[in-house]
């Protein structure tokens, strides 16, 4: 996962990690879709990320989940999935915890990632509100301060 914060007393070296801010002042992928290219892909180097064994299971996690969109005919095209994707892909420096989970867990469960990424935004007054579903169903809301350091 890239760095998505600062740490406070190891700073990164090397190139500026990936922060919150930096995923949210992109715009979405644009598609150039042509009679020459029905798919829109264009032209682009992911290697920095490939090599990660962690990225092929992202894919294969997409993959699945494009599949199981089919399966329920849930309506919209391949720009809808792709924007989805992109606001999934922000979402995901404010994750959140499920309480109902955590407190299911008995105490010799070891670790159990309960966390979940929001489904819903609103940004409002210099906060971040976010509606979440866990991988059980339990729903619940959280709100982040957009100033926070790990944010800026």
């Amino acid at each position: 996962m890239p760095n998505l914060g600062r740490a406070i007393n190891n700073p990164p070296r090397g190139p500026r990690p990936i922060t919150a801010r930096a995923i949210t002042e992109r715009k979405p992928m644009p598609t150039n879709i042509t009679d020459a290219n029905p798919t829109g892909i264009t032209d682009y180097n992911i290697h920095r990320f490939a090599q990660l064994p962690e990225w092929q299971h992202l894919a294969q996690a997409i993959n699945t989940v494009v599949l199981a969109a089919n399966r329920a005919r849930i309506p919209g095209d391949e720009d809808d999935f792709v924007e989805a994707i992109a606001h999934l892909a922000r979402g995901v420096a404010f994750m959140d915890c499920c309480e109902q989970c955590e407190n299911s867990l008995d105490d010799d469960a070891g670790f159990v990632d309960t966390s979940a990424a929001p489904y819903t935004t609103t940004i409002d007054g210099g906060w971040l509100h976010g509606r979440y579903r866990c991988w059980q169903g339990h729903e619940w809301t959280c709100g982040y301060a957009l100033d926070h350091w790990l944010y800026q």
